[in-house]
């Protein structure tokens, strides 16, 4: 019996080097922000050191370099580079005039992501860092990153983030994110890259630029999924509808939109300026809104968007709003009208206020919920999706009875998440 347990005994160093690589890997992805972990299988024994510095992905860290303030990694750096290479890697620079810099500038081929944190006096050269390398050689680029930090009102105004800009290849780009730039900054980069995937800007909208603006061409842009757009506005300027005139969006499911005002216009509509967007881009399925909107004016945006599942939004306005809301939302099957947001899952409100007819709210939710088992049962589909997450934020302290604690308790065990 011990003879053929002998026998059937295998080292680990038996093992195919497909194997112990990947079980390597496994270690790594255990633990993937300990850069120690390689450099540890590495030091075991002559077999393992070749099976780890054979191994690219055991050396691809999160993001290069490590650290911009130990000049004592500079060698871990680029053993990690060199070890992980032919293998995509992920550039985050806060500085150019250091050591590490310089050794990225090596491996601009592999460059997947392109984080740069610059200060309002480094942005040129930033720029310049850029351009010392060939466009063609970021032929893997396919996310930029640009946030400008510690910038004061004065520095932001000088800013020109597109004129110091070097040649990027911006066509190849899925993901592109900027912060500090001007509408028409805006407009110029997103009409550059085709192909953007996911896009956001952090933006002034510097109202002289518009006569330019109105001027051009209508781009489309058929692979946008998701569009974040954080945008400071003056009084006079036309708003977030005149920003985006110039483009078309076929497959947008999720836009992020937050307005910043100049002067305290606090009380300037917004939605007179997303109503346009909407009906433009009839794909849209999740809609986010950072400013307060009234009860009355999202009912406006549900019925411009009847393919909305999710939406987000700060409230403005009175209690008596907020229950037509409510009201407005129950489906009630077999009536002639069509139900407002009939493919509505997901509903986040902040700011609600501390008065809510807890009746028409259990309304609500109770019209539009049903089991897993009484879904089965239905003879036909339903005109109407099923809640999946409320969210209810209020501005007071707010309890309600215990009997609509009792009922929401019922759908929270069948799944619903309030």
């Amino acid at each position: 019996m011990d003879a053929k347990s002998n026998d059937l005994s295998c080292s680990i160093n038996d093992l195919p080097y497909e194997l112990i690589s990947y079980i390597f890997y496994l270690a790594r992805l255990n633990d993937p922000y300990r850069l120690g972990v390689p450099v540890e299988l590495a030091s075991v024994c002559s077999h393992w050191r070749r099976t780890a510095l054979n191994t690219p992905r055991l050396w691809s860290a999160q993001e290069f370099p490590f650290s911009e303030t130990n000049t004592l990694e500079i060698p871990l750096n680029r053993l990690f580079l060199e070890r992980s290479a032919p293998l995509p890697v992920r550039v985050r620079l806060v500085g150019v005039n250091n050591a590490f810099a310089t050794l990225l500038l090596h491996t601009p081929q592999r460059w997947k992501s392109l984080m740069l944190f610059p200060g309002a006096a480094d942005a040129k050269s930033f720029c310049a860092f850029l351009a010392s390398i060939p466009p063609h050689n970021l032929e893997s680029l396919e996310s930029v990153t640009v946030q400008y930090l510690e910038m004061t009102a004065e520095q932001y105004s000088d800013v020109s983030f597109v004129s110091h800009l070097p040649p990027i290849p911006w066509a190849q780009l899925t993901r592109l994110s900027l912060t500090h730039v001007s509408a028409q900054d805006c407009i110029d980069l997103l009409g550059r890259s085709e192909r953007l995937v996911s896009a956001e800007f952090y933006a002034r909208e510097w109202s002289e630029s518009w006569s330019e603006i109105e001027s051009q061409r209508t781009f489309v842009l058929e692979h946008m999924d998701k569009l974040v757009i954080y945008l400071w506005i003056f009084p006079e300027s036309q708003g977030f509808n005149s920003l985006l005139c110039s483009f078309t969006f076929p497959a947008l499911k999720t836009l992020s939109l937050a307005y910043f005002f100049e002067e305290n216009d606090f009380e300037r509509c917004i939605v007179a300026d997303i109503i346009p967007f909407l009906i433009r881009t009839p794909t849209l399925e999740c809609l986010r809104l950072a400013n307060h909107v009234s009860s009355d004016e999202i009912q406006r945006i549900l019925r411009y968007a009847p393919g909305l599942t999710e939406l987000q939004s700060r409230l403005g306005g009175g209690n008596e709003e907020l229950d037509n809301l409510f009201q407005a939302l129950c489906y009630e099957p077999g009536t002639s009208a069509p139900p407002l947001a009939p493919q509505l899952k997901v509903l986040r409100l902040w700011h609600i206020g501390s008065h809510v007819d807890e009746k028409i709210l259990a309304k609500m939710i109770r019209s539009r919920w049903w089991s897993d088992g009484e879904l089965d049962e239905l003879p036909r589909p339903l005109c109407v999706a099923r809640w999946k997450r409320i969210e209810l934020e209020h501005t007071f302290a707010h309890s309600f009875s215990r009997e609509f604690e009792s009922e929401m308790d019922i759908y929270r065990s069948q799944g619903l998440v309030m």
